[in-house]
């Protein structure tokens, strides 16, 4: 059995398989790229736990991406509904300065 098998994929073990993929170059696609094509690579050569492994990790990848999407979504979300909150209360705040003086303007005039 191959020792990667063996192990959970890290990228330690991106590096170790690397070398056999000669034609994809790892900085040119991203990481879950590779190991799909390394997945394909396991399957024609009969090595189904490696190929299972490299399946999962891919499936982790896309929730952890998922996960991180989201999660910035949200922050970015709350961010803005912050910036909104804020530009109201200052117009708010300016209008209760103007009414105050449009209304002390008036009380004067009036004396």
């Amino acid at each position: 059995m191959n020792s990667i098998a063996s192990v959970p994929f890290s990228l330690v073990a991106l590096e170790q398989i690397t070398p056999k993929l000669k034609h994809i170059s790892k900085l040119s696609l991203p990481f879950s790229a590779v190991l799909e094509e390394h997945r394909k690579q396991c399957e024609a050569e009969g090595k189904y736990v490696e190929a299972e492994m490299a399946k999962n990790r891919i499936e982790e990848l896309k929730i952890q991406d998922f996960t991180r999407r989201r999660e910035t979504l949200i922050y970015e979300q709350a961010r803005e509904r912050e910036e909104v909150e804020q530009a109201h209360l200052m117009e708010y705040q300016d209008f209760n300065k103007r009414w105050d003086e449009a209304l002390a303007q008036i009380e004067q005039q009036d004396q």
